[in-house]
């Protein structure tokens, strides 16, 4: 008995080692071939943002519509080669210059619509600055994207503020442009505005992609760089007289103002290149945080001493940043509460009120127009000369880095004497009659071109206009040949320029206006060419 049990213990134990042996089989085979559920990846983008004027090369507008990893390669290669310098840095000297470009990452939001309305809040898990600069001008920023968006996107960025409420959806890029507002100046402030690390100047940027992308996990997609725009403007009187001043004030400004301007949807750079001239007049428009676009309450009545950001024994220089400010109304008539920069000199009993107007010659009348204070706008007063009677200076008002010439405004449009615009009418090649009279209308019987030719001998460097206004009958019977549109651009370069008007077969009329145009200010040239002409077609 006791032999039958030892081996029914035995085999037990061996029937028990062979179950467990199967079981460490199968458990080891299962674990052989399971697969896990693979892990959902985001996609992977690339993006740059600056404040600074930056090699072209490096620039997403200029290759708006295109696919952004396209540009990879030469954007590495302009970025390697180029220096955080800016153009503002290189312009200004003084003490707040080293942070009007700073962007503070922190709080700086970058997001993405899709069909304008918002989609998500892009948060890098890269963030690097450009170049070894302590207040970083410029960033690259890595990270993933949630809702890749198809063709048709739109990257909106704000820098240095607070991001308004936005609901997925519902929000779009006008409703982000009206309530992002942020304060510069508290009530009884004695000081101007200067940027520091601390109070950095809000900025607003936007790109649009047009190209369909392709978003991969682990794969970056360079969207491409975004340029900011400074949502205050500059103000700096340049004091090279001999007379130090004793004073400088700034009377009548706001204590808020927007991160963004109105109508500026689509790319940065349509602020001073937009397609046509009434989106550049949209786009340059003061936008004030009240809806009534109406300056601030008791706005004429605050005054702040502009700061000395340098001084030497030539020459000393006051600086402050600005709030919009509306200085004119609709037609550039100055308003009631219009700023007003105030000097004092030592030595001289009287203060000198300066308007943001354009001064031709020191003795020029005052034709009551006024420029208003625009954001990422430099206005700057050179004061060569001062008496106790009179004070001698140019103006310089001019984007702040994104156009890359300024002139000062010494002199109005003028034109040479044979400069006056000229008419031939292509049919037969001669000179068209002109009526001088109140209309200054010239007609045509046939379909043949008409060619005008004019001479814009100052402001160099501006832009001239020619537009059609004022249609009737079929509005796009007359076009300019050069662009197939009614409206042709170019430089003023003190040289004879030729236009040739073309006729579509129909019957119209429209009268021509030729205006020079620098940054916020626009002249009409056409009264200095000789009038505006109304051409018609019967």
């Amino acid at each position: 008995m006791k032999e039958l049990n030892a081996i029914l213990t035995s085999s037990a134990r061996v029937l028990a080692a062979l179950a467990l042996g199967c079981l460490c089989l199968l458990s080891c085979r299962k674990a052989s071939t399971f697969e896990p559920e693979p892990e959902w990846e985001a996609a992977i983008v690339t993006l740059r943002i600056t404040a600074g004027e930056t090699p072209a090369a490096t620039r997403a507008d200029d290759t708006y519509g295109e696919t952004p990893a396209a540009l990879a390669s030469s954007t590495a290669a302009a970025l390697a080669n180029s220096t955080p310098a800016t153009r503002a840095d290189r312009e200004t000297d003084d003490a707040g210059a080293s942070f009007e470009n700073y962007i503070d990452i922190s709080t700086t939001h970058i997001l993405f619509f899709i069909d304008d309305k918002f989609s998500e809040e892009f948060i890098p898990e890269a963030v690097d600055p450009v170049g070894s600069a302590t207040y970083p001008t410029e960033w690259t920023l890595r990270g993933p994207i949630l809702n890749p968006p198809a063709a048709g996107f739109k990257v909106v960025v704000l820098a240095n503020c607070t991001l308004p409420a936005l609901t997925a959806g519902v929000s779009t890029i006008e409703d982000l442009c009206k309530s992002a507002v942020y304060t510069a100046y508290t009530a009884g402030a004695t000081q101007a505005f200067e940027p520091s690390a601390g109070s950095p100047i809000p900025m607003y940027g936007i790109q649009t992609y047009t190209s369909a992308l392709t978003f991969r996990p682990r794969v970056a997609t360079d969207l491409g760089q975004i340029d900011l725009l400074r949502a205050m403007s500059k103000v700096i009187i340049r004091n090279t007289s001999g007379k130090p001043l004793s004073s400088a004030t700034l009377k009548g400004y706001n204590l808020q103002g927007t991160v963004a301007p109105l109508s500026l949807y689509t790319r940065t750079s349509d602020w001073t290149h937009a397609n046509t001239y009434d989106q550049l007049a949209k786009c340059l428009a003061v936008h004030l945080p009240s809806e009534d676009t109406a300056n601030e309450t008791s706005s004429s009545a605050r005054s702040v001493s502009l700061i000395e950001t340098s001084k030497t024994a030539t020459e000393e220089v006051r600086t402050g940043y600005f709030p919009e400010y509306l200085n004119a109304n609709a037609d550039g008539d100055g308003l009631s509460d219009r700023s007003l920069i105030n000097l004092a000199f030592v030595g001289i009993t009287k203060t000198y009120s300066v308007d943001f107007r354009y001064y031709a010659t020191p003795s020029s009348a005052d034709d009551g127009k006024r420029f208003d204070l625009k954001r990422n706008h430099i206005y700057e007063f050179d004061i060569t000369k001062v008496d106790a009677y009179s004070l001698s200076m140019t103006v310089i008002a001019k984007p702040w880095d994104v156009q890359n010439h300024s002139y000062s405004f010494d002199d109005n449009v003028t034109v040479k004497d044979t400069g006056k615009q000229t008419w031939h009418w292509a049919a037969d090649g001669s000179e068209i009659t002109k009526d001088t009279g109140n209309d200054h209308k010239m007609t045509f019987p046939g379909l043949g071109d008409i060619k005008l030719t004019f001479t814009i001998d100052t402001p160099v460097g501006a832009e001239w206009i020619a537009v059609f206004e004022q249609k009737s009958g079929d509005l796009n019977h007359f076009y300019f040949e050069t662009t197939g549109t009614d409206r042709a651009t170019g430089v003023v370069d003190g040289n004879r320029t030729e236009l040739i008007i073309k006729q579509r077969d129909s019957n119209g009329s429209a009268r021509v206006v030729i205006y020079v145009h620098y940054g916020n200010i626009s002249f009409k040239a056409s009264s200095v060419l000789g009038g505006e002409y109304t051409l018609e077609k019967y």
